[in-house]
């Protein structure tokens, strides 16, 4: 590992000794409790066919597939 560091420039290594820090930073933000908003579950798969199967089919759109075999 240290022949592959040895191959960066000096101001590599200091460009990724700042993204380092970037990330070790959003890291303790994100393991405080509040300190990063919630993001709500994202639906489920099934419902998601659900809510996509009820829309009224577009008037100008090629006629639906016959899945019926």
């Amino acid at each position: 590992m240290t022949a592959v560091a040895d191959l960066l420039s000096p101001a590599d290594r200091d460009r990724l000794l700042r993204r380092l820090a970037e990330w070790r930073d959003l890291d303790g933000a994100m393991r405080q409790p509040g300190g990063m908003p919630a993001v709500p579950e994202p639906p489920a798969l099934h419902q998601m066919a659900v809510t996509a199967s009820e829309r009224p089919a577009a008037k100008d759109g090629p006629p639906p597939l016959n899945t019926k075999g």
